[in-house]
């Protein structure tokens, strides 16, 4: 009797796990070397030219993302950044970069420094953290001529905004700096992924079902980035 009744735990184990599935979030934090025109798991791209994001899905919209509301996330800011062979030259010779990314809950201490290239100067040399309260967290990357490179950023806790500070001999405000929002979405792509086992007959159809997340997440966002000789050239956006 005892064996029977093993058996029949056996019997219901093994079919719960053979078609259960499980949210699991498609984020990892990896962003291609090139700006793709789609993206599956994006609905919301960067226009420069009007300083803001661009929905393009369907199905829904994000709330307003307020100041301070962001939480903690590892690795869920992407950057590719590619360098100009001719980047920072001075005296004919192409030289190496600082660059920096400077996470933000308020972009306005940021405009006491972006009307002069000497407080910009003063900027990149300074230790943004130990500023204003408005300055979260700085990340610096040193970028070679012709050099790219891809990175993952944690996004600090009620980071609103992500400030680009390019180091030139000569900064300037429209050459070395750069500024997009983090918004928030719903929606974020989680999906059911299938845990039949190959042997099991009764899990032959995977599980696809969507699982969206609530409302008012800071979204994940990919970045594509062309350091140019004197200027950034071009700054790309996708927000997740």
């Amino acid at each position: 009797m005892k064996a029977h009744s093993w058996l029949i735990y056996l019997f219901i184990a093994l079919l719960l796990g053979g078609c259960a599935g499980k949210p699991v979030d498609e984020w990892t934090g990896y962003i291609e070397p090139e700006y793709q025109a789609s993206d599956s798991l994006s609905n919301w791209e960067w226009v420069t030219a009007r300083q803001q994001w661009e929905y393009e899905g369907k199905e829904w919209t994000p709330p307003h993302l307020p100041v301070g509301a962001a939480s903690y996330e590892p690795k869920s800011i992407a950057l590719h950044l590619k360098a100009s062979n001719q980047l920072n030259t001075q005296a004919g010779e192409a030289r190496t970069l600082v660059l920096k990314l400077i996470q933000m809950s308020s972009p306005a201490e940021l405009d006491n420094y972006r009307s002069s290239s000497f407080r910009l100067a003063d900027l990149m040399a300074a230790d943004s953290t130990q500023l204003s309260g408005d300055f979260l967290r700085e990340s610096s990357v040193i970028l070679a001529p012709g050099e790219t490179k891809s990175l993952a950023l944690d996004r600090v806790k009620g980071a609103s905004y992500l400030v680009v500070l390019a180091g030139y001999f000569q900064m300037t405000d429209d050459a070395s700096v750069r500024l997009v929002s983090i918004p928030a979405v719903t929606g974020r792509t989680v999906s059911y992924v299938n845990k039949k086992r190959w042997w099991w007959p009764f899990a032959w159809r995977p599980f696809k079902g969507p699982v969206t997340s609530p409302a008012g997440d800071a979204a994940r966002l990919k970045i594509w980035l062309e350091i140019g000789e004197e200027r950034i050239d071009s700054l790309r956006a996708r927000a997740f």
